[in-house]
């Protein structure tokens, strides 16, 4: 038999709300933001608008981008190493980028935003927040 065994206090955990505004705002920023990519072709800019095209609350894993551009994850890395980055660095700019324009867009809580950019709790995207501040 199959079954989810859980805490109790992890079903006493709120959930993020729904919200309409909240969602048309992050996919007309994810749609500003792939056009914006489509004109650049650096493998760093390659993998940002496919992180874009496929994004749900989670970065797609480096395997599946490697596959998609059709290379080794090795490969993918050395190659990023040549642009010197990597694909964390690709990862977490694209989640601060993601993060500022929904909060310039208005009408979000933080807790919302946290929720939409994957982070498991709010303290998790405080803490990414405040290192990409600088604060």
């Amino acid at each position: 038999m199959n079954r989810f065994v859980f805490k109790k206090s992890d079903l006493d955990t709120p959930l993020v709300n729904y919200d309409q505004s909240l969602l048309v705002a992050f996919e007309s920023l994810l749609r500003e933001k792939k056009k914006q990519l489509e004109s650049r072709k650096t493998l760093s800019m390659q993998i940002r608008h496919l992180l874009l095209g496929s994004f749900q609350g989670q970065i797609t894993h480096i395997d599946i981008v490697a596959s998609s551009l059709f290379m080794t994850t090795r490969t993918l890395q050395r190659n990023l190493s040549d642009e010197n980055t990597t694909y964390r660095t690709i990862c977490n700019d694209l989640r601060r980028e993601l993060a500022h324009g929904l909060i310039k867009a208005g009408r979000n809580n933080k807790s919302q935003i946290a929720g939409m950019l994957g982070y498991s709790d709010l303290s998790s995207f405080n803490k990414a927040f405040r290192s990409w501040e600088k604060t």
